[in-house]
């Protein structure tokens, strides 16, 4: 099945984004504001792994952003998402001099 092209909406005259774009713009705004007393930064959002759940992995086991996706249970959908986990993983790994 062939995707379409973005759709131009009539009345706002803005383009549609696809759904998966629009949940991680969300996130991106409400990703570092506190809820409730909890912070959640989602790193994945086709898969809905949080920031801690990448970090808690990465301290206790070896290899890439897509070897973490799997000791978690999950596989990489859309890639955009690797460039930041490999970040994180990076700094969790980095040593500390506090």
């Amino acid at each position: 099945m062939q995707q379409d092209a973005p759709k131009h909406h009539i009345r706002t005259g803005q383009f549609r984004t696809c759904y998966c774009e629009r949940i991680a713009l969300l996130l991106r705004f409400i990703g570092n504001k506190h809820w409730f007393g909890i912070t959640a930064m989602f790193i994945c959002i086709c898969n809905a792994i949080r920031e801690k759940d990448i970090r808690a992995t990465a301290r206790c086991n070896a290899g890439g952003a897509e070897d973490i996706y799997g000791l978690l249970g999950f596989q990489p959908q859309c890639r955009q998402c690797l460039e930041d986990a490999e970040a994180v993983i990076a700094d969790e790994r980095s040593p500390s001099f506090a």
